[in-house]
């Protein structure tokens, strides 16, 4: 053996070893991080939503906008249960879960947090928007808190539902302990595959697209409030002015 090939065997023993580890790696981060870490975050993030649930819904703070911070805190704590139940689908060979209920979450877990991630970014347009309101004195417009949220309910969860039909959940074969995901018909066809990736560009553009344009206006709106404010102070400092030298 020359010495290329001993350096082209040495490299190729150094690569397969550098893969080696990093799928041992990632593996570790894997079982260490969605195992122990994300449920731990996730039930912190719900025990916090949950005090911030309690203040939002106090006597006391009545305004239109912690009702919108009502809705988004629910939205977050739906999000965080279902990261904390993830230690629950865990398995070793994803392809075959070891219960019903196990493959069922994870099924259905997709669609919950898609529904809640929707939902919590609607809301936070509307805060945005209901803060523009309050700026805006001269505006009669006002939104019916119930029907607004009922809206974006159905904007978050209607467009969603298509795709609960595209999998489904089967025994493994020659197994009766084990169950697995499989395409339905509906879910192998074109038609699916196009609708499922049309739904995120068009939830995903459109929520930062209005986030955008919503903060533009709030942003401009709120200097047109400051400066109507410091035209109004510098009148009426000017008026006491003359007064006093009169």
């Amino acid at each position: 053996m020359n010495l290329s090939q001993y350096l082209t065997s040495l490299n190729i023993s150094n690569n397969r070893n550098s893969n080696e580890l990093s799928i041992i790696v990632s593996n570790f981060v894997f079982s260490i991080g969605y195992i122990y870490i994300v449920p731990i975050i996730c039930i912190l993030n719900f025990i916090l939503s949950c005090l911030n649930l309690k203040i939002f819904l106090s006597r006391e703070l009545k305004f239109t906008i912690y009702k919108y911070l009502v809705s988004k805190t629910i939205s977050e704590m739906v999000v965080s249960f279902v990261g904390a139940m993830f230690i629950f689908t865990f398995c070793t060979n994803c392809s075959l879960y070891q219960t019903y209920i196990q493959v069922f979450f994870k099924n259905y877990s997709q669609f919950i947090l898609s529904v809640a991630y929707i939902f919590s970014g609607l809301s936070e347009t509307l805060l945005i928007y209901d803060r523009y309101i309050q700026f805006n004195v001269n505006s009669k417009f006002k939104m019916d808190y119930k029907l607004v949220i009922s809206i974006a309910i159905l904007i978050s969860a209607g467009p969603l539902v298509p795709v609960l039909f595209g999998t489904t959940v089967e025994l493994a074969e020659n197994n009766t302990n084990k169950f697995r995901l499989v395409f339905t018909n509906f879910g192998q066809t074109e038609f699916f595959i196009i609708y499922v990736g049309l739904i995120q560009v068009v939830y995903n553009f459109f929520i930062f697209i209005l986030l955008i344009i919503l903060n533009w206006m709030l942003i401009k709106k709120f200097r047109q409030y400051l400066s109507n404010k410091n035209q109004l102070m510098q009148k009426t400092t000017k008026k006491i002015y003359l007064i006093n030298q009169n």
